[in-house]
């Protein structure tokens, strides 16, 4: 459990968790988490995320400045959405015509153990495996 001035945000393991502040407050932390000096230890690391900010400045529909609506689906790992609060995995298509790109799918398993997708949307052959 984090505590944030009088907020509590429970941070489940595997979970991702994105606070805006509200108001400007100063800043009293360096202004990099990251030490540089290991970038050769960490190489792979740094060519993942490297590589995903690339494929996201590659596809204007994941920089869209409006939300998806008419453009996504959402999926589970089948055809319907497991909204319950054991849920570990989503998927979703983004549909990438409006922007004038490709449409996006993706898996999302936040479980401990693996989760078998269906994808719901073209055939096989139509998808190539990105991460």
């Amino acid at each position: 459990m984090w505590t944030l001035a009088s907020y509590s945000v429970a941070a489940p393991p595997h979970s991702t968790i994105l606070l805006a502040r509200r108001r400007w407050a100063p800043v009293t932390t360096p202004p990099t988490w990251l030490d540089w000096r290991r970038l050769d230890e960490h190489r792979d690391i740094f060519r993942f995320f490297k590589t995903m900010i690339a494929f996201r400045k590659a596809h204007p529909s994941l920089s869209r400045s409006r939300y998806w609506r008419e453009d996504v689906q959402w999926y589970g790992t089948g055809a319907h959405v497991d909204l319950t609060a054991d849920a570990h995995s989503l998927a979703y298509c983004l549909h990438g015509a409006s922007q004038g790109d490709q449409d996006i799918y993706v898996l999302v398993n936040a479980d401990w153990e693996p989760r078998v997708f269906t994808i719901q949307e073209g055939a096989g052959g139509d998808w190539s495996r990105v991460v």
